[in-house]
């Protein structure tokens, strides 16, 4: 079996927050009264997706070895760096400020993308430290 790192598990926590505590904890806005959708349930749904792949990605890392750990932290940077500009400024969002697609799910999806970053960065230095 492959070692565990606190790398490994730190990115498998957070992508699955991404992913799950977007769709169920601090979601977008809901439907409209007339059943259509706001603008941040579009930046929603790609926020999930993205924590599906991170997700994803991260879990495979248990498997991997430590070169191609090292391969996926670097892809991670960008990708976490879109993650952080879709609510807002690649997906737009509901006008008011005030609303919950801007004071809970953009909030979180910026903290946990950074967490993202940092823990990468943090791998990457780790894994060529130790070389």
């Amino acid at each position: 079996m492959k070692k565990i790192t606190f790398f490994d598990i730190a990115l498998i926590l957070l992508s699955l927050l991404l992913c799950l505590g977007t769709a169920f904890m601090f979601h977008p806005c809901g439907p409209k009264e007339d059943g259509s959708w706001m603008l941040c349930h579009w930046a929603g749904n790609v926020i999930v997706a993205l924590g599906a792949a991170f997700s994803a990605a991260s879990i495979a890392r248990l498997f991997l070895p430590k070169e191609i750990k090292t391969g996926i932290s670097i892809a991670f940077i960008p990708f976490a760096i879109i993650s952080l500009l879709v609510p807002g400024l690649l997906v737009k969002m509901c006008m008011m400020h005030d609303m919950r697609c801007w004071a809970v799910m953009k909030p979180s999806v910026v903290i946990l993308s950074v967490l993202i970053i940092i823990i990468s960065i943090v791998d990457i230095i780790v894994a060529a430290v130790k070389k």
